[in-house]
């Protein structure tokens, strides 16, 4: 995920190794023709998992690369006995996510938590 350099994506390295190290965790990255136009960063334990980060490149949005990642990542995590995801999303991406099947749970100060059983 590193080659990744989308504002969105956290820069705090730390942080990201505290995420690669704390559970299982699981990056992805798409690519077309060589260039990476998205990708993902998501933990794992047990029965649950979550989906810390996921991004597209603005200039690839809106063509199924954002999907495409989040199926892969559900289906890593879904075959390693996982039965539910966690994620937090800002109002731009809560309705895109339960487009995707997730359910809307609490939220507080502009940013919502969703869920979705596998």
């Amino acid at each position: 995920l590193g080659r990744m350099l989308y504002s969105e994506f956290p820069k705090d390295k730390d942080y990201i190794d505290f995420l690669l190290s704390s559970r299982i965790s699981v990056g992805l990255i798409s690519f077309l023709n060589d260039v990476s136009v998205g990708g993902c960063l998501g933990n794992f334990q047990d029965c649950n998992a979550r989906l810390n980060f996921l991004v597209v490149n603005p200039k690839f949005r809106g063509r199924g690369f954002g999907t495409s990642v989040l199926r892969e990542f559900e289906l890593m995590v879904r075959n390693n006995g996982c039965v539910k995801i966690d994620l937090y999303a800002d109002e731009n991406s809560r309705d895109w996510f339960k487009k995707q099947g997730y359910c809307l749970g609490n939220s507080s100060y502009g940013i919502f938590y969703l869920s979705k059983k596998l």
